[in-house]
């Protein structure tokens, strides 16, 4: 979770990316709604307490002090990964918006099995709001950004549909990284 966390706190540039990207108003896209989920979403971030959530999640996992989490090379890989592929000129802002938007639309998924993990598995039952926050808050805002690339910017569909599954597997991929990162090392393996 340290390695996650460490990828969360930096979430904001992402979306920082697709509002860099955004479409000017007065263009065939819908302006308006696309500035206004990210910027809802940017809102949340920042003043919905997710660092602090993040901590004390961190903390009942035993991690006491997170600022010491040192960043695994992939970590720092997949947080610079978003913005080098869409700040790219030839990729567009409704592909950076889409991608965003469908991985951050299948992560309650992602955050059921290690909500599920951590209680059943490994006994944690505090903390958990960080994911179960995730779990249901920024879904509907996504895919409310989401219905506006479909229905409001005359966009590609077969692009947007590509760009949100490249970027759910960067996620998956992520992940396993950091599991195999991590179970090396549990099992004493160089790596």
């Amino acid at each position: 979770m340290g390695q996650y966390y460490l990828w969360r706190n930096q979430f904001h540039r992402w979306l920082g990316v697709c509002v860099a990207k955004s479409p000017a108003f007065g263009t065939e896209s819908d302006a308006f709604r696309v500035l206004s989920g990210l910027t809802a979403h940017i809102e949340e971030e920042v003043g919905g307490d997710h660092h602090g959530l993040a901590v004390r999640l961190l903390r009942a996992l035993g991690v006491e002090r997170p600022a010491a989490v040192v960043p695994l090379p992939v970590t720092a890989a997949y947080c610079e990964s978003f913005p080098v592929r869409y700040l790219d000129p030839a990729r567009g802002g409704a592909e950076a918006v889409a991608a965003l938007a469908g991985r951050e639309i299948a992560s309650p998924a992602r955050n059921r099995i290690v909500i599920d993990a951590l209680s059943a598995h490994y006994g944690v039952t505090s903390g958990l709001e960080f994911l179960t926050l995730h779990e249901t808050k920024g879904p509907g805002q996504f895919a409310a950004l989401w219905d506006v690339l479909m229905n409001g910017f005359f966009a590609d569909e077969a692009l947007m549909v590509r760009a949100a599954r490249e970027e759910i597997g960067e996620h998956v991929g992520f992940w396993d990284e950091v599991y195999a990162h991590l179970s090396r090392d549990l099992a004493g393996v160089p790596a």
